[in-house]
């Protein structure tokens, strides 16, 4: 068999091949030329240090599977969290979990917009994946809740090792959700599909936030972990809407958008960018307003900053009054912030206008779900969403949503009046109450509980 250059160390895949053709986003990586020579003893480095640590944790873990170990019960009361970037999803969890009496520890990667100290009891930030799996050894909780993004280290690491139950938590699947083509064409993401497949096929558990693991299960034809729980996105806690938010009549709404969105610089403005629909909106007088995620001022991620990626944007809104960027805000002030608005929005753009995929499968567009969603129903705002899409569908039988499709949205100022003229603030209070996050907390203990019980 012809060797193309790919191979794995305790889970982690490398390649080699020249430096000239690296994508932005690959995995560790190495090659033979002099001027790379620090990369290769880098490289060097981290892989000795690595199998240094997991030495250390089997050794451990021999000892803790001896005959004459006495193993200790698990700390019924104690959560541990792994997160390479924690979001508001693990703060949220934690200040519901905390609320009932339970302690959470966060083991992470990368800080967040938020004081860790206000959500946790305690933290341990790790550099690499089995520096994270080293520092939960000496834990000993009810469940490891780890979550994880399209990078599956970390969450591999503590599936196959197994310091304790452990329960994954994905913001997104890859199967099932980017299309072939887009995986081919990204080494690091190919080597992930490998990765998630074993984790999903050998958790104790796994947490759902949408339908995306299910989709993943039947496209990749994985041995579904029979373990599982829906939980979605909830509130933080039920807003008391202003009666006099809405004056009637209102004749300029005001759209808001917040967390990521399709720009040239990411490479998805065709399928989730928002120009298009932006300059079609505002054209009726509608206004537009845009808070970016926070995670384009991280400088571990994005070099050039806001300004740079979202030029585009920038650029529009210099000639159109009716387009606003703002800066970005606190995670605890985001509901706020835009409660001064009248309308969340979460549409991709490949969807609205019916176009071709490029980078994801039209069956994932049907089943995904977005963190933004909570924050705009927690600030009272109803969502502007394609119709027949998964988050269509839910929310429809509260009357909290707009459908927007490409031809009403040529004249879809009506459609906005006529919502914010309604009975929105009963609608609005209905989905509230139902989605408030501490009414369904006593569901992800018994789930984690019960996976100490029975996986």
């Amino acid at each position: 068999m012809k060797f193309d250059g790919r191979f794995t160390i305790f889970g982690t895949p490398y390649k080699i091949f020249p430096l000239s053709t690296l994508p932005k986003r690959s995995l560790l990586f190495f090659n033979y030329r002099i001027n790379d020579i620090k990369k290769l003893l880098n490289f060097i480095a981290k892989t000795t240090f690595k199998i240094i640590v997991l030495f250390r944790f089997n050794r451990e873990q021999n000892r803790i599977n001896s005959s004459s170990y006495q193993k200790k019960s698990p700390d019924i009361n104690l959560i541990v969290f792994v997160s390479d970037r924690p979001r508001a999803r693990e703060a949220k969890l934690a200040f519901a979990l905390r609320n009932t009496g339970n302690r959470v520890v966060l083991l992470y990667n990368t800080i967040p917009n938020y004081d860790l100290k206000d959500y946790f009891d305690t933290t341990h930030q790790y550099k690499y994946s089995w520096q994270a799996l080293l520092k939960a050894q000496k834990l000993n909780p009810l469940i490891f809740h780890v979550f994880t993004l399209w990078y599956y280290e970390t969450v591999y690491l503590f599936v196959k090792y197994k310091p304790g139950k452990i329960i994954v938590d994905t913001n997104d699947t890859i199967v099932g959700t980017a299309s072939a083509d887009f995986i081919d064409e990204s080494i690091w993401l190919h080597e992930s599909v490998k990765m998630e497949k074993y984790v999903l096929e050998n958790a104790h558990g796994i947490c759902c936030r949408d339908l995306q693991v299910q989709n993943a299960n039947r496209t990749g034809n994985y041995q579904r972990v029979k373990n599982t729980i829906y939980f979605p996105e909830y509130l933080w806690q039920k807003k008391v809407l202003d009666t006099n938010s809405y004056p009637t009549p209102k004749k300029e709404p005001h759209i808001v958008l917040i967390g990521h969105f399709g720009n040239k610089a990411m490479g998805d403005e065709k399928e989730a960018g928002y120009l298009d629909i932006i300059r079609i909106l505002t054209g009726q007088g509608i206004h537009f307003h845009i808070y970016p995620h926070w995670f384009y001022n991280n400088k571990v991620y994005f070099r050039d900053g806001v300004e740079t990626i979202f030029s585009e944007y920038f650029e529009m809104e210099t000639s159109n009054p009716y387009f606003h960027i703002h800066a970005t805000v606190p995670m605890e002030e985001v509901v706020q912030e835009i409660s001064q608005y009248d309308f969340g929005i979460h549409v991709l753009r490949s969807v609205l206008f019916d176009e071709p995929y490029e980078r994801y499968t039209t069956e994932a567009m049907k089943i995904c779900t977005s963190a933004r969603i909570s924050d705009y129903l927690e600030a009272g705002l109803p969502v502007i969403g394609t119709i027949g899409s998964y988050m269509y569908r839910l929310l429809l039988r509260y009357n909290a949503i707009v459908g927007i499709t490409k031809t009403n949205i040529i004249d879809f100022k009506p459609l906005l009046l006529e919502k914010l003229n309604g009975n929105l603030q009963a609608d609005m209070s209905v989905v509230q109450a139902k989605y408030l996050l501490l009414r369904h907390v006593p569901r992800l203990l018994n789930f984690y509980n019960r996976t100490q019980a029975n996986s």
